[in-house]
């Protein structure tokens, strides 16, 4: 197996799971998958410019302050100021913290108590298990773990149509000796470590201070189908107490403020390694309550306009924020750079609900062109708009659209067969429904469920990133 194979199998799996959350195939998803795939590679052409980077494991270090943070003139210049490209003052921070940390991400003021005395593994069928670094803090455990050995295929299934949710989920857990186990809370990909092994992090919540010893259980490898891959993989490890990790200074605004204002991006908090810098921060969506949130096109460019290479760190995680929009970017750049653009072309995020909608469809020309047919819908946090309106070869169709947005997803369901899912085409901005009906008043009125509803945003937002009123403190 090739670097490029096994990055293609983990990664595209890894991405699935982020945006669909969780492993299986439903009706709704074969409906509009293939349409939604299509739609987005034919509006938009990828401008990122990423790279996975080597991650190496030496977490054992003392504290440490970059080179040029080092450096005399620019120790006295620890700080930064966020210039919002959308004319607004405001910085959102997830809290103080007093390091990062390769591996495990953020640490408070509490110390780090345990870290793994030695690496283990388990190999099975040609396949090895690998602990590659095991950090017991008092706010969480963090497990980064390898396999090495996959065959070409593993995640393949028996055939084209194999279902989804026969797939391994992430089954993996801590156990201690007296059979307490700790449940899974988050994870991420880590990218390649120094034997070319691809690494990931998985989070628990924190272990029992007396704890030096458990095992890490995974029941099967994620992404395989069953019987297709070695299953009920067990590590059991030990660990001893340190107080010299390799910490990283986390930065963060001088001046922290909220505001009413939504729809931006914002930078919370930087971290300065070797030769790159951590960008931490968020897009503050119009409301808290939505769903599969995703900031696509990601792109940073200096202060000449040149692209700069990133990657993501699986070891900054948000899964105990409460809040969507939190990101994490290992930004390639030096400080003679600053500053810095970062740009996302566009958010996506998805409303769920019910809502159940009768249509009263037009009966003659005049009523086409009536505006007040219009139909304002809420659901969940979203608001989109309705209109009926004929083709020109006569027929009609329903217009679904959100001021100042695009739409970009739709579940409507059959009122009278809730199972029955309706089509739609995704056209500029809007979502076509055709009606079957070809031309007016063959009908007064239809219904229908509106289940979920897409929404993208119609333009780029972007953020400057100086040095300036940003601090350790």
């Amino acid at each position: 197996m090739t670097r490029n194979d096994h990055f293609v199998s983990f990664e595209l799996y890894d991405a699935e799971r982020a945006w669909f959350k969780a492993p299986g195939v439903t009706g709704e998803f074969t409906a509009n998958l293939k349409q939604r795939l299509i739609n987005y590679r034919s509006r938009y052409e990828s401008k990122e410019v990423i790279k996975k980077t080597p991650v190496g494991t030496h977490l054992f270090t003392r504290y440490e302050m970059p080179r040029w943070l080092r450096s005399g003139y620019v120790s006295a210049l620890v700080s930064i100021a966020i210039l919002l490209g959308l004319a607004t003052g405001v910085v959102y921070a997830i809290g103080i913290f007093t390091g990062y940390v390769p591996g495990f991400g953020f640490i408070g003021k509490d110390p780090l108590v345990k870290i793994l005395s030695s690496s283990a593994s388990q190999s099975m069928d040609g396949i090895q298990l690998k602990l590659v670094s095991v950090v017991a803090g008092t706010e969480s455990t963090a497990v980064v773990y390898s396999l090495g050995g996959l065959p070409l295929g593993l995640f393949e299934g028996n055939a084209p149509l194999t279902p989804n949710n026969d797939r391994c989920e992430n089954q993996v857990w801590i156990e201690l000796a007296n059979g307490k186990s700790f449940k899974l809370i988050g994870a991420g990909s880590m990218g390649y470590g120094n034997n070319n092994e691809y690494l990931k992090i998985a989070f628990f919540d924190p272990l029992p201070n007396n704890v030096k010893d458990a095992s890490f259980k995974m029941a099967c490898i994620e992404g395989t189908y069953p019987d297709q891959a070695p299953e009920n993989w067990s590590l059991h490890f030990e660990l001893q107490e340190s107080s010299e990790l390799k910490t990283y200074p986390v930065l963060n605004p001088s001046s922290l403020h909220s505001a009413d204002d939504t729809n931006f991006l914002t930078i919370s908090n930087l971290i300065p390694i070797e030769n790159q810098f951590i960008v931490v921060g968020r897009y503050i969506p119009p409301a808290n309550d939505l769903s599969e949130l995703q900031i696509h096109e990601v792109t940073f460019l200096d202060n000449k306009g040149t692209y700069i290479s990133y990657d993501i760190p699986g070891d900054i995680q948000f899964y105990n924020q409460g809040e969507p929009g939190w990101f994490a970017y290992i930004v390639d750049a030096s400080i003679d750079q600053f500053p810095i653009k970062m740009q996302a072309e566009r958010i996506s995020y998805t409303c769920w609900g019910e809502v159940p909608v009768n249509v009263d469809l037009p009966q003659t020309q005049t009523d086409i062109e009536d505006d007040s047919i219009n139909q304002q819908i809420n659901i969940g946090a979203c608001q989109i708009s309705m209109k009926p309106e004929q083709t020109s070869s006569g027929s009609l169709q329903l217009r679904f659209v959100s001021e100042g947005n695009a739409v970009n997803y739709l579940s409507i369901a059959n009122a009278e067969d809730p199972n029955l899912q309706i089509g739609y085409e995704l056209l500029g901005e809007a979502a076509i429904v055709a009606l079957k009906w070809p031309t007016i008043n063959e009908v007064q009125s239809i219904d229908f469920t509106l289940r979920g509803v897409g929404i993208e945003t119609a333009s780029p937002l972007s953020v400057l990133i100086d040095i300036n009123e940003f601090s350790d403190q």
